[in-house]
């Protein structure tokens, strides 16, 4: 594989001086576009320690990877100026990362820094699209991993009608809207992220199926002050648009200021019945300080019939624990809600308080949306545990849970050698705090297992569409940066 490198030293291919340093770092993107293929795609190294200065927008080819040092950081330069290409109600710029193609496909953003630099960008708002990250529209097979993003004024992974997507294992503070957003688009991984909310949400995704979001961490970036909305936002408006198959399992998410989860369903998107929503292994806390709003809670969803919320912990919220806020557009949904723990609500701090705040489980359209209950936990919950609890409905529903499988230890770590494959298991007792469980390697293409360590579960991960035997497979790593999974390295 072809790799140039960016540099400040003089000795490398192209030669940067901290001024508009994206002149030599496209220079070098463009020689990996004309000359890059899907058999043999090409590396952009930025060589650090080093500050990049962006006076304009790096534009990325087809079957190319950015990436550098940790020490390397593209930086925004002070009042950047860059062009409103958007509306005057609705402003926004060209993204730091731009496709050069489009279509554009296998492209792969990782192990540096980026700094948005929003406090020195005078004359220009959050939450709107000044200064997105990286936006692309129709990708396939795009990934922006191991990054440390920062201070920028919106997205930082947004993808428009793409395929194949992968945002993981990401430090991400203080953004000016999402940490990663995905609209329109099918098949994505969301995983590993630790991500300081400061405006709207740390995860979103809008008429987007097929993906995971799991084993993320999402906290505010200040308690002082208004700080973003949910942790995670799910939207459909548009049954054009395909949203089956979406799982949320394993994140933690403490303190957001709106709601741990907010599940929304508007325009025709309710068309698409029973679309097999999957919430599960979840811990919220402290959810909904906000008072500006009267939907905050541990998790607030209104239509998305046949959704299943399960084995959550869900601690401490304000306003309501799991609240129905809204109705569907039309018909009645069904929604499951299993093996839940929920305790410690207390009222909304919003001035104006609804009759059920307070509450654990409130379904405030007993109508339309029908709840369906079973072994939940639900106490100590300041005004109530069960709002106009003869509403809700006992259910028979199965659990989608699965006791962990059983392995054969391996009582000492003698004959373990670098590069054999196997999961890694917090030990009980004993010698070792981790025990290394073998197993035969997988051949490309084959499912294999992942384990986060934090949370006793096992998942299924497939390897990436043409990777080799013997490349490794997709990290996972834990709240603590401990990284955990199957490895040939």
């Amino acid at each position: 594989m072809t790799t140039v490198y960016v540099s400040s030293l003089g000795t490398d291919e192209y030669t940067v001086d901290g001024i508009d340093d994206n002149a030599q770092i496209n220079q070098a993107l463009e020689y990996a576009r004309l000359n890059a293929s899907d058999e043999e795609p090409i590396t952009v190294y930025l060589r650090g320690p080093f500050t990049y200065q962006l006076s304009s927008w790096l534009l990325i080819g087809d079957n190319t990877i950015l990436t550098g040092d940790f020490t390397a950081i593209l930086r925004l330069k002070d009042n950047a100026s860059w062009a409103n290409i958007y509306t005057e109600a609705d402003p926004g710029t060209e993204p730091f990362i731009k496709q050069a193609v489009s279509p554009i496909r296998n492209v792969e953003v990782h192990g540096f820094e980026i700094d948005g630099n929003d406090v020195n960008q005078s004359g220009y708002v959050g939450g709107k699209m000044n200064y997105i990250v990286m936006f692309f529209t129709y990708g396939t097979n795009i990934s922006m991993h191991d990054m440390y993003i920062h201070d920028c004024l919106s997205d930082g992974m947004r993808m428009d009608r793409g395929n194949n997507l992968y945002f993981y294992n990401n430090v991400v503070k203080r953004m000016g809207h999402d940490g990663s957003y995905f609209i329109r688009s099918q098949n994505f991984l969301v995983f590993g992220n630790n991500t300081e909310i400061r405006r709207n949400s740390a995860h979103r995704v809008w008429n987007t199926g097929h993906g995971m979001i799991f084993n993320n961490y999402m906290k505010p970036y200040a308690l002082t002050s208004i700080s973003g909305n949910p942790g995670i936002q799910i939207e459909h408006s548009d049954v054009a648009y395909d949203m089956s198959g979406v799982e949320v399992f394993d994140n933690e998410i403490e303190d957001p200021w709106g709601e741990g989860f907010w599940i929304i369903e508007y325009g025709t998107g309710y068309q698409q019945s029973d679309k097999g929503l999957y919430i599960h292994d979840n811990i919220i806390r402290r959810a909904g300080r906000i008072t500006t709003i009267n939907y905050n809670a541990g998790i607030a969803i209104g239509g998305w019939n046949g959704t299943r919320i399960e084995k959550n912990i869900i601690e401490d919220c304000y306003n309501c624990g799991i609240l129905v806020n809204t109705s569907p557009v039309s018909g009645t949904s069904k929604l499951y809600l299993i093996n839940n723990t929920i305790s410690g609500t207390v009222e909304t701090l919003n001035s104006t308080k609804q009759a059920w705040t307070g509450w654990g489980i409130v379904n405030t359209d007993p109508t339309n949306t029908k709840l369906y209950i079973a072994n939940n936990t639900v106490s100590d919950n300041e005004n109530g545990n069960y709002y106009d609890e003869l509403t809700m409905i006992p259910s028979t529903f199965v659990s989608m849970y699965v006791p962990e499988p059983t392995f054969t230890a391996q009582d000492t770590q003698l004959g373990v050698q670098p590069g054999d494959w196997g999961i890694v298991l917090p030990a009980d007792s004993g010698k070792y705090k981790y025990i290394f469980y073998p197993v035969k390697l997988p051949r490309v293409g084959a499912k294999a297992l992942i384990y986060p360590a934090h949370s006793r579960q096992y998942y299924l991960l497939r390897l990436a569409e043409g990777a080799k035997p013997g490349e490794r497979i997709i990290s996972v790593h834990d709240k603590k940066g401990n990284y955990w999974g199957i490895s040939a390295q």
